[in-house]
């Protein structure tokens, strides 16, 4: 009886971590379903831009800029107070995670001779994100309510305003990244 209520316990947090991972990729493709609609608007993306033990979830630039964009799933409320995210947060920290990325993709369009400003932004879905309200900054990184994903074109931007021109300077660079970084998985 000691074995088999061991192996229940096993069992159900295996499909809690199942659960979370899954919730988590259904947040991200929700965030790729946002940004698909924005392209006609001057708003190209990549998603998956995967780093050597590090992933941002996703890129969109456009004329206002570029945002480097962590995605996260929440069952519990989160609330944006004036020092940062208050709620149960999971045990890494999201809005540093969303700055780190911010500043792989700086670098990585640096690299490439494109020197922008990058501003890190956390894109929050699921039932704990209904406190937060519509596009709303938390220290230095750009929180987007999924519920208010409709709202997103109307971003404060990065303070550049970058030319049709660089747009396509910052596409072709991060799709060279992507390009080379997969033929190097191979």
């Amino acid at each position: 009886m000691t074995v088999g209520y061991l192996w229940l316990w096993w069992a159900v947090l295996q499909l809690d971590r199942s659960r979370h991972r899954i919730d988590g990729v259904r947040a991200q493709q929700w965030t790729a379903g946002r940004l698909r609609r924005t392209r006609r608007r001057g708003w190209p993306w990549i998603d998956d831009g995967r780093f050597e033990r590090f992933n941002v979830d996703h890129v969109w630039f456009g004329p206002p800029g570029v945002i480097a964009i962590e995605t996260k799933y929440t069952s519990h409320p989160w609330t944006v107070t004036g020092t940062g995210l208050a709620g149960p947060l999971p045990t890494e920290d999201p809005l540093g995670q969303a700055r780190a990325g911010a500043r792989k993709i700086h670098l990585l369009l640096r690299s490439y001779g494109i020197e922008v400003p990058v501003l890190p932004a956390l894109a929050v879905w699921g039932p704990g994100a209904t406190e937060l309200r519509a596009a709303v900054v938390c220290e230095d990184v750009l929180v987007l309510p999924g519920r208010h994903s409709g709202s997103w074109m109307n971003l404060p931007g990065t303070g550049v305003d970058l030319d049709r021109g660089a747009v396509e300077r910052i596409d072709a660079a991060l799709r060279d990244f992507v390009r080379r970084r997969d033929a190097a998985q191979r």
